[in-house]
């Protein structure tokens, strides 16, 4: 039923399409208003908003009718704590923090947050790694060099996991993200904390009254964005993420690598599928008519056949034929694909996070539009956090084909690039104390006092 009355396509046949899907999705929103949906008690079975992030729309308020819907029609979501609770002030103890995720492993998640959970100081903060269930992290953590950590993982059933979240106690309860899954989605409609925090690691608001705060930075927000969110905004001065890596990858050039030639110049928009709007096919076909030796690396073999079928349906069928979609990879070939790419391509509307720091690594440019929400300006923040003079940002899509062209043409300019930021990621964005104190500060004032 879920389903049915919130159908929406991960890959779009038209723009056109994207407006008919947000109409029906919103009269699906009115349907579970009016009906009981779910007896059992169980999770929503996936987050039913993950999709409609992938556009250049404010989804605040379709996100908010969503949860009050659900909050109506499913009984396990109707917390009756309130938003804020009397909490006496928090002393002579550590201040208890939970970090919540099906995703806390080998996953951009786990790559975002990762540093921050384990580089807290542990006399300050009790910190607690909460997965779901049927997953399996605890390799992604066993060489962590922090040994305090409190590992838990959540059993089966939803009303049971909701009595091991309320039994820990916990102060704060964060989840780096609210939108790629139903659990978290679900979970988050209840307050177990005086606290709760969301984060970057899906970056849009999720329209829930029991998240308090959402985490964010001046550097990739655009003016007025509070009117973006139901939480309230956190705007830290860096990128909330300490960034390390912790396997060292060994950086191989040579595009022979995979398969090309040397005369071949490799734009990569290494993304989930999902994220190329159609509006951004349109800039890809440019590129590929600008330049003859144009190829257009993407990820995400398994949406390749629809994808393509859209380019070929709306008369891109040249961009079908010079784009190569790669299967699953090992991390460290992964990595060296980024490196052998002349430039990357940022999406439009929903642009790069993880890749971002992939990318910076290696030293390979991004090409970005800043667009309306901060979902499309972390690239851009990145730049500024790395105080880049003249960065491969971009005003307008008319402009972003030819700009991507001319980098991926101009060999001085790539290695100046590459030379540069190598080194500045090493002391401005990877491993960033000065992003610690930030969190640090920020768990301490939340916990000070609460006011019911």
């Amino acid at each position: 039923q879920l389903q049915y009355h919130l159908l929406y396509p991960p890959i779009p046949t038209q723009k056109d399409q994207i407006k008919l899907f947000r109409e029906h999705f919103a009269k699906g929103i009115d349907w579970i208003g009016s009906t009981l949906l779910d007896k059992s008690g169980r999770e929503l079975p996936f987050d039913p908003r993950f999709h409609l992030s992938y556009n250049d729309e404010c989804n605040l308020r379709i996100f908010e009718d969503l949860s009050k819907s659900l909050r109506h029609s499913c009984s396990q979501l109707n917390g009756s704590i309130p938003k804020r609770i009397k909490q006496t002030k928090i002393e002579k103890r550590k201040i208890k923090i939970g970090f919540c995720s099906r995703n806390l492993g080998n996953h951009t998640i786990g790559k975002l947050f990762r540093g921050v959970i384990e580089n807290l100081n542990t006399d300050k903060f009790e910190v607690f790694v909460i997965h779901h269930p049927r997953t399996n992290h605890l390799q992604f953590w066993e060489n962590s060099s922090q040994k305090e950590l409190k590992q838990l993982g959540l059993p089966p059933l939803f009303a049971d996991q909701v009595k091991v979240l309320k039994s820990l106690k916990l102060d704060i309860l964060f989840y780096p993200d609210i939108g790629m899954d139903g659990l978290n989605y679900s979970l988050a409609h209840i307050r177990f904390a005086p606290s709760q925090l969301v984060s970057w690691g899906h970056p849009d608001t999720t329209g829930i009254d029991t998240i308090d705060k959402f985490i964010s930075s001046i550097l990739i927000e655009p003016p007025e964005a509070e009117k973006h969110y139901s939480e309230e905004l956190i705007l830290f001065s860096h990128l909330p993420s300490y960034y390390e890596f912790y396997d060292q990858p060994l950086l191989q050039s040579g595009k022979e690598l995979f398969g090309f030639n040397k005369e071949d110049k490799l734009y990569g928009c290494l993304q989930s599928s999902f994220k190329i709007h159609p509006d951004f096919d349109i800039i890809l076909n440019e590129i590929i008519i600008s330049d003859p030796n144009a190829k257009i690396l993407f990820l995400d073999h398994r949406l390749a056949t629809q994808i393509k079928h859209r380019w070929i349906d709306n008369n891109l069928s040249h961009l079908a034929e010079k784009s190569v979609f790669f299967q699953e990879m090992p991390w460290a070939k992964f990595i060296n694909l980024v490196n052998n790419c002349d430039v990357l391509l940022d999406p439009i509307y929903f642009g790069s996070g993880n890749t971002f720091f992939e990318g910076a690594y290696c030293g390979v440019p991004h090409i970005t539009l800043e667009g309306e929400f901060m979902r499309s300006r972390i690239v851009s923040g990145g730049y500024k956090q790395l105080n880049l003079i003249d960065p491969p940002v971009v005003e307008t899509k008319s402009s972003y084909a030819i700009e991507a062209v001319k980098w991926a043409n101009d060999t001085d300019r790539l290695m100046y690039f590459k030379n540069m930021v190598t080194q500045t990621a090493q002391e401005l964005l990877f491993r960033n104390p000065a992003v610690l104190e930030e969190y640090e500060d920020l768990f301490e004032k939340v916990t000070e006092t609460y006011v019911s």
